[in-house]
């Protein structure tokens, strides 16, 4: 999961930018489908560690693993959010600039024209 959470993509408009949102926050919602098994495991570590069981070392150990990657995996999640909300900013900038150009060179004729100076 965070291989498929981590990877990489530049998005070029803002369509692109509204699509990688979105399927980053589906992995999301897969990343929270899975909490009750990352507590059912933890909770059942717990009580085979508090039974005494002859593996309880191991079993601790595989806890704190799952743990730490679970830790991980949100933090990866968080970080590409940010990145991608950055790159929605700057396409949504991109488009608005390129609008904002386009208007200008529409009316570029009529600001060169001399009769609309004022004396």
């Amino acid at each position: 999961m965070i291989a498929l959470v981590s990877t990489h993509e530049m998005p070029h408009d803002v369509h692109s930018a509204e699509s990688l949102l979105a399927r980053h926050a589906e992995h999301k919602a897969e990343i929270d489908g899975r909490i009750d098994g990352l507590v059912q495991f933890t909770n059942t570590g717990k009580q085979l560690i508090d039974n005494g069981h002859f593996l309880s070392e191991e079993i601790s150990d595989k806890v704190q693993q799952l743990h730490t990657a679970w830790d991980s995996l949100q933090h990866v999640w968080q970080d590409k959010q940010s990145l991608y909300d950055t790159y929605l900013d700057a396409q949504l900038f991109q488009r608005d600039l390129q609008q904002a150009e386009t208007w200008l060179n529409a009316r570029d004729p009529m600001l060169k024209d001399q009769s609309f100076l004022v004396s």
